[in-house]
């Protein structure tokens, strides 16, 4: 990231240098999120899982979502080198609070790294996925669920800035509120899966986020989608804490990561193909038709997940 800071500073920033960043800074979160879900249960009881995973998620919104775009564009704005300069301290500056973190897991059943293999290793969180039957099914829901994201995330910029004649400081700052409706998701989320259980709390957010997406394609103004953005945040933030906590209770925790990482190849990936398929239909049709299309994608995963959720009785 300093680097590219650098290559921007001299104007010598070209596309694949983005590329390269991006693909380089992606690898970085795949090995740390994943670890970061699987040291969890290691430091936290049982029944204070949501509320941990909710205050992480929340923390993960208000720095990626919402104070990082605005705070970046204005950054940019003043000195295009700089936002990556910070972005470069700031994963440096990680590296304190991770230091406080245990060296392994206190746990009977952690690897031991002399002996584990990474490919050995990848195909047994993958048989095990498979092979479980409320996760397995959970993460084709999953799968369907990021398909139809793809199309809001993708094309968001598109509604704002071509089809209602919004500024990029619009764009920015409707990303700000759909990440405050995020984060007032992850504050509420521990209470509303004690309230009406984990089945209901994750079907009902995905049917909440593809009703309010699908309904992006009919919104006659900037103000009427940063409305249905925030309702959009808040069951996206919700859902979020809840289905960490579900896989952290339902995964041995020596195999946690390797099993977020395997999830992740799947859900993050589709986003790729959900996109490209949002852009087709859009040049093809309207941008209206791929916010439809998507939200109707979510509705089928919400429908997916509601009868696999009730194994959870079964366990």
């Amino acid at each position: 990231m300093a680097g590219l800071g650098l290559l921007v500073w001299s104007g010598n920033a070209q596309i694949w240098h983005l590329c390269v960043v991006a693909f380089a800074i992606q690898v970085g979160e795949i090995l740390v999120d994943p670890s970061t879900v699987a040291l969890v249960p290691t430091l936290v009881d049982d029944v204070d899982l949501d509320r941990a995973n909710g205050r992480i998620s929340s923390v993960e919104i208000v720095a990626n979502e919402f104070a990082g775009p605005p705070f970046g564009s204005i950054v940019f704005a003043f000195a295009p080198w700089l936002p990556f300069l910070i972005n470069a301290l700031s994963y440096l500056g990680s590296l304190l609070p991770f230091r406080g973190l245990p060296r392994r897991p206190d746990s009977d059943e952690a690897l031991d790294p002399r002996s584990s293999r990474l490919r050995s290793d990848a195909a047994d969180g993958f048989r095990w996925l498979r092979q479980h039957r409320v996760l397995a099914p959970f993460t084709v829901a999953q799968v369907i669920y990021y398909f139809g994201f793809a199309a809001g995330y993708s094309l968001l910029v598109v509604v704002v800035t071509d089809d209602l004649d919004g500024s990029g400081a619009a764009f920015g700052l409707l990303l700000a509120i759909g990440a405050a409706g995020g984060f007032l998701g992850t504050l509420l989320g521990a209470r509303v899966a004690a309230a009406i259980g984990t089945r209901a709390t994750l079907s009902g957010c995905v049917a909440l986020q593809g009703t309010t997406l699908a309904a992006v394609a009919i919104a006659p103004s900037l103000p009427v989608v940063a409305a249905l953005w925030f309702l959009n945040g808040i069951p996206a933030g919700l859902q979020r804490p809840v289905a960490r906590s579900m896989q952290q209770r339902l995964t041995p925790n020596h195999l946690l990561g390797r099993i977020n990482v395997t999830t992740r190849i799947f859900t993050r990936g589709i986003i790729v193909f959900g996109a490209l398929a949002a852009g087709a239909l859009a040049t093809a049709t309207d941008v209206g038709w791929s916010f439809a299309a998507g939200g109707a994608i979510q509705l089928i995963a919400a429908a997916v997940m509601w009868p696999v959720l009730a194994r959870l009785r079964e366990l």
